[in-house]
């Protein structure tokens, strides 16, 4: 890893205009649905 935040990168990559809004927003979605990680409402107490 190059030590950035995702968020920095999708902001490189809007700067840039390799992507858009919809396309940044889209990216950021499948990101949230491949972790492995579930999000705090839906976690599953150990």
């Amino acid at each position: 890893m190059m030590r950035t935040h995702l968020r920095d990168e999708l902001e490189l990559l809007q700067r840039i205009g390799a992507l858009d809004e919809d396309e940044l927003a889209e990216a950021n979605r499948h990101g949230h649905e491949a972790s492995f990680i579930a999000p705090i409402g839906q976690r599953v107490a150990g």
